[in-house]
């Protein structure tokens, strides 16, 4: 028999760490509580069902080392890897169980008892705790719509399990659509709203740039930057603008570089603006990305940059900045969410939105398909400020004079026009090409990473579990999009 492991977050017992694994003892099931309530005058009490809460895991392991040293060494290599600070759970997979996955973390790390004195081996009980108590399967993905035939559509979905598992929708969009609907046997999940007889369809999100970097054609060269020189020159490499030269130093010493601006077709006066951009700064000195709205005058309308502004010290900063000259100001500078403590290397969006007179800024990094790390702010400017119409777009890279420039590309923009939305009409949320995500496991609905996009759930809609068994996925309209399924299934 085979003397089981265990892999945490790809770290693997033994070899990395020099664990034998002698037992591990799983429960039946996570703790249970019972839900009871007492009814005055009833002999005993009625029963509401159990409650399932974490499960623990105890694992016996052995230290295998050559020293005093060595094992000590080697238990502070382990708590490293073992003991989290962060608030996501790990991935567990047992050697012995490799087809089932495990998500927890670490809840006693007690010291080892040495087991004679004649050698450094120590013996220890850890405990690994499941916060979701659910084991779960082998990931699967399928196809559950397709307007085309031949992608091997299948709407049975399967849960070899015991318990519910949630799934993750993804739809592919192949048409401009209003709504679209995801319908098990006991319930549904919804984005956007069908058109009635009466009503009518509006393009509320009017496509004015999507530009991905490929080409130069249609931008050209600006004089203009805030608070500095418009010096250098901007190339692609077909996949992003990114700056090659800055101009010499000139005095007195102000932010310079390269900028270049595209016209818009017509002035917008509520639009959104989003930019795919790179700022890679550590082990660099200064730098400066930034994307401004500008009016038919040249004048600046708004700015967002990402900007590392030390040359002895790696800090990238993002900021805003509305208006110019005397009255202009900065509404909003970044601070990152969560445990993320900068903004360096940053690779994200920037976002600029204004409806009405309400501003949105937002800053989000960028992993694979998801927004990681998100800073946003909603501003109101006081005595209708700021509510020029916007007729260009510009980009601009530039670094303080003598020093060594960070690394920094422009990767997408898109700019719309935000058309208002009359009573009777309905507005297209999707267009071909947008992906649309349903994370019912963690209760989130985003197009292409976006999660403001839930704004467009519907009221009734819910975030369904998939049971034990197989179940039948409809999707409404079924010509709009392509979607897959993926989940895992779950066993108490």
């Amino acid at each position: 028999m085979d003397i089981p492991t265990f892999n945490f977050n790809g770290v693997e017992s033994y070899d990395d760490l020099s664990l034998i694994v002698n037992d591990i003892r799983f429960p039946f099931v996570g703790s249970i509580t019972e839900k009871t309530q007492d009814v005055p005058g009833m002999i005993g009490n009625l029963f509401f069902g159990n409650k399932i809460s974490s499960a623990p895991i105890e694992i016996d392991i052995t230290i295998e080392a050559k020293s005093e040293r060595d094992r000590f060494l080697k238990l502070k290599k382990a708590a490293g890897v073992l003991a989290q600070t962060s608030i996501e759970e790990g991935l567990m997979i047992f050697s012995h169980l490799n087809d089932f996955a495990f998500y927890g973390h670490f809840t006693s790390l007690p010291a080892p008892s040495r087991i004679n004195q004649t050698d450094n081996l120590a013996n220890a009980t850890l405990l690994f705790t499941c916060s979701d108590p659910r084991v779960y399967g082998a990931e699967v993905t399928q196809t559950i719509n397709s307007p085309d035939e031949d992608d091997g559509v299948n709407d049975i979905v399967a849960n070899a399990g015991t318990t519910d598992t949630y799934p993750v929708f993804t739809a592919t969009v192949l048409k401009p659509m209003t709504f679209l609907q995801i319908i098990s046997p006991d319930a549904y999940n919804q984005v956007g709203q069908p058109v009635d007889v009466e009503g009518s369809t509006v393009q509320e999100y009017e496509l004015l740039i999507d530009d991905d970097m490929s080409s130069l054609n249609g931008w050209g060269q600006s004089d203009y930057v805030t608070d500095g020189y418009a010096r250098g020159t901007i190339e692609t490499d077909g996949s992003r603008f990114y700056p090659t030269s800055f101009g010499d130093a000139l005095a007195p010493e102000r932010w310079q570089g390269p900028a270049i601006k595209k016209a818009l077709s017509q002035e917008v006066q509520d639009f959104e603006m989003n930019a795919v951009v790179r700022a890679e700064n550590v082990g660099y000195e200064t730098g400066m990305l930034e994307v401004y709205l500008l009016d038919a005058q040249n004048n600046q309308v708004g700015r967002i940059h990402m900007a590392d502004s030390w040359t002895a010290y790696a800090k990238n900063e993002g900021r805003v900045e509305l208006g110019m000259g005397d009255a202009a100001r900065f509404p909003y500078i970044t601070n990152p969410p969560g445990n993320r403590t900068d903004w360096n290397n940053f690779y994200g969006m920037l976002k600029l939105q204004r409806r009405g007179s309400r501003w949105w800024f937002y800053f989000a990094r960028i992993d694979g398909d998801r927004r990681t790390q998100i800073s946003e702010k909603h501003y109101i400017p006081p005595n209708g400020l700021y509510m020029d119409k916007v007729a260009q777009v510009q980009i601009a890279f530039r670094k303080w004079p003598n020093t060594n420039h960070s690394r920094m590309g422009v990767y997408a923009l898109k700019f719309w026009k935000l058309n208002d939305v009359g009573a009777q009409q309905v507005p297209y949320i999707a267009d071909v090409g947008d992906v649309l995500t349903f994370d019912h496991k963690n209760a989130s609905i985003a197009i292409n990473g976006d999660q403001s996009f839930i704004q467009y759930k519907d009221f009734g809609a819910s975030y369904f579990p998939i049971g034990p068994g197989q179940t039948q996925i409809a999707v409404n309209p079924p010509d709009v999009a392509k979607v897959d399924v993926n989940l895992r299934s779950a066993w108490l």
